[in-house]
């Protein structure tokens, strides 16, 4: 993860995700309302807004609806001032980005069935502050792999005919 800091108005000082929803905790010493761009591959897809009064500390959640894209891994967050003005940047990686959908819905099937609440379950998970080699791969390094994993299917495949036919 990381965080560029351009005023002191505010500062998102957690991120947690659990299933779907993504939750802010946004330190405010400068009263006021404030906007947190939601960017995924250079567009923007939320805006959750939080309000509060000088030296106050606010949450705010944002829920998902698809999967991370595949230029960049993560989201771009953005907290802005009423009039636009970036107050912080934080990009911000986690294990899993390129299967959020699935895992939303194998969360949603087990809060469902151990009666917990519909806000997807499960504790909350931080971001790492980098990139793991557990992180979702995306772009040319997913074709490749995509394309080697053919070839060594194949490659079985064909082993078994030639052995069947000796």
């Amino acid at each position: 993860m990381s965080n560029v800091q351009y005023s002191d108005e505010a500062s998102i000082v957690s991120i947690h995700r659990t299933g779907c929803i993504i939750t802010f905790e946004v330190q405010i010493s400068t009263a006021g309302t404030y906007t947190i761009g939601v960017w995924d591959d250079g567009e923007q897809i939320g805006s959750p807004t939080v309000s509060g009064e000088a030296d106050s500390t606010v949450t705010t959640t944002y829920t998902m609806g698809a999967d991370i894209g595949t230029r960049a891994w993560g989201y771009d967050f953005v907290l802005e001032t009423a009039d636009e003005s970036t107050v912080q940047v934080i990009t911000w990686d986690f294990e899993g980005s390129d299967r959020v959908m699935t895992q939303c819905a194998v969360d949603s099937v087990a809060v469902g069935s151990a009666g917990g609440d519909a806000s997807g379950g499960g504790a909350p998970v931080t971001a790492p502050s980098g990139p793991t080699r557990e992180l979702a791969r995306t772009g040319s390094a997913a074709g490749i792999t995509a394309f080697a994993a053919i070839v060594l299917v194949g490659s079985g495949v064909s082993l078994r005919l030639a052995r069947r036919r000796v």
